[in-house]
């Protein structure tokens, strides 16, 4: 019962930081590509994988030849790597913005409250962004 009340209290607390977040972007944003504040959009988007965009929450490097040459090496290496994944995109959150007629990608974890540890401008380099599921 403790472990549940304390990853409800952990979830709200996340769930709480998005807007700290979002002001956090907002700042960035105006900061860096100067565009008024008031201006600049940032939306939360739990639908995507934060691994999907920043390189360096995946454990991209592939094996040595010898663990993809073993099928036993090559599973126990896939299971890390889906296990690394899985705690990154748990860990982090995938927020999206526009500003001035430009759109942004940002990933940033709320257990910090405001550290975005990557963000840019989208472009056709972007991994495909799908529009957001009608809520």
């Amino acid at each position: 019962m403790r472990r549940l009340l304390l990853l409800l209290v952990g979830l709200v607390a996340m769930n709480g930081c998005a807007g700290i977040i979002n002001d956090h972007v907002r700042d960035e944003i105006s900061r860096t590509r100067y565009c008024p504040r008031d201006s600049i959009s940032v939306v939360a988007r739990p639908d995507l994988r934060p691994s999907d965009f920043d390189p360096e929450l995946t454990l991209l490097r592939a094996p040595d030849a010898e663990v993809l040459a073993d099928p036993a090496r090559r599973a126990v290496w896939e299971a890390a790597r889906r296990q690394h994944e899985d705690n990154q995109n748990w860990r982090y959150r995938v927020f999206t913005a526009s500003a001035c007629g430009r759109a942004y990608l940002y990933v940033c974890t709320p257990m910090t409250h405001t550290s975005c540890i990557w963000g840019e401008e989208v472009t056709d380099r972007t991994p495909p962004i799908p529009p957001p599921p009608d809520t």
